[in-house]
């Protein structure tokens, strides 16, 4: 059985920044490993954000965390120069969803994004921002997530990633739990 829910403390919140360090760094070679030499990748929206995890087996597999905007903005307003419309004023960016390789597969990733959608719902945050490689995005829509897509893709980490936007009470509707017959690689695209 997986649990979903929020880090609950210093010790959790670690982890999930050791197992973006092995994900990110590591594995996807997406950012320099070099520039988290403490085998933890942290970044300056960490501070702004609320973290969610996945425990199975009573060992944390995966992370995703939702920011909020501060005076620093927000990676895909940053990156992409998106104008985020007058009538959306709470908001936050989906970012850092990572899983370990063990781990990997639908069940977990969608149990992670209805956790952090459920909890924006509860909290009055409705709408979400993402930046999404291009294969993920295409899967996730294959899915039925309602992201739509507010710019170009550009080259990032590696790969060619879109901004992103969802109206929290448009996942309500989502079935979490019909199923789905993966690809080979599906599995493989399954971290934003």
């Amino acid at each position: 059985m997986t649990i979903y829910r929020l880090v609950s403390d210093a010790w959790e919140k670690d982890e999930l920044f050791r197992i973006r360090y092995l994900v990110y760094c590591k594995e996807k070679q997406w950012l320099k490993k070099d520039d988290y030499p403490d085998g933890r990748e942290i970044d300056e929206f960490d501070t702004h954000s609320v973290h969610f995890l996945a425990l199975k087996n009573n060992s944390i597999v995966g992370t995703v965390r939702a920011i909020f905007p501060s005076s620093l903005g927000l990676p895909v307003i940053n990156t992409f120069k998106i104008t985020v419309p007058e009538h959306v004023i709470h908001y936050v960016e989906i970012s850092r969803l990572a899983v370990i390789k063990e781990a990997r597969g639908l069940e977990l990733t969608m149990g992670m994004l209805h956790t952090l959608f459920s909890w924006c719902l509860e909290n009055g945050v409705t709408h979400g921002y993402a930046v999404v490689e291009n294969s993920l995005l295409n899967f996730l829509i294959r899915l039925g997530y309602p992201f739509k897509k507010l710019g170009a893709k550009k080259y990032l980490y590696g790969g060619y990633n879109i901004p992103v936007c969802l109206a929290m009470n448009e996942t309500v509707t989502l079935d979490y739990s019909k199923n789905i017959t993966l690809k080979e690689d599906d599995v493989s695209i399954l971290i934003f």
